[in-house]
Order: C-alpha cells, then sequence, then structure tokens
C-alpha cells in the first residue's frame, strides 16, 4: 500500500459500506466479517486492474524467451545434422533447464495472477 491508491480504495469501499441504506449489509458490517469482504473485494478488484497490464506484458516476455530458446534448440540440432557433428550436450543441457525454469515461472506468474484475481 506504498502508492496511495490503496488507501484510497479502502476509503471508498468502507465509504460506501457505511452510506449503504442496506439495513441486512448494515447487521453484516457491525459484525465485521462482511465488512472485511467488501473491503478484500475492492481492494483485489482493484489490484487486479492495476496488475492487468503488468500480468500481460510478463506473459508475452516469457512466450518470446520461450520462442527464442525453442528457436536456439532447433538451430544446434539443424546445425549438428546438416554438418554431420556430434550434439553439443552441454548447450542443449543449458537451454533445456533455461526452458524448464521458464515453464515453471509461467506457472507461478499464472498462480499469482489467479490469486490476485479471484474473490470469495
Amino acid at each position: 500500500m506504498t502508492n496511495g491508491i490503496w488507501d484510497e480504495v479502502l476509503t471508498q469501499a468502507a465509504e460506501y459500506a457505511d452510506e449503504s441504506g442496506d439495513d441486512e449489509l448494515m447487521v453484516g458490517l457491525s459484525q465485521g466479517g462482511r465488512h472485511r469482504k467488501i473491503l478484500r473485494d475492492k481492494m483485489l478488484m482493484a489490484l487486479s486492474g492495476v496488475l492487468i497490464s503488468t500480468f500481460r506484458a510478463g506473459e508475452i516476455s516469457m512466450d518470446k524467451i520461450n520462442r527464442e530458446i525453442d528457436s536456439a534448440i532447433k538451430a544446434v540440432v539443424s546445425n549438428a545434422e546438416k554438418d554431420g557433428l556430434e550434439l553439443d550436450d552441454k548447450l542443449l543441457s543449458i537451454l533445456a533447464d533455461a526452458s524448464g525454469r521458464m515453464l515453471g515461472i509461467a506457472e507461478e506468474w499464472y498462480n499469482v495472477k489467479v490469486i490476485l484475481t479471484q474473490s470469495d
């Protein structure tokens, strides 16, 4: 909550909850749980809205990295076949490791995106 937007989001959510004329809502707010849920949902909605372009940019970057790694692997195999050389196992191992790590990063990226865009 470093840049002020989050304080504003929470304030607006609390004001909405306080100004609502709904008696059932007010009972829920007085119990605390409903109030926390309203604030939580508003906060997550605002956060996911702010981060959506960042998530997209990250996914595009990860796709580009994966394509380049795959292209490098294909080039190593193709050159070895064309020139009749042995495959560079060390280079292929490095590229395969990088590809696997990128897959892990993409999975974690997706998990963070799901966490920040879901609500109860």
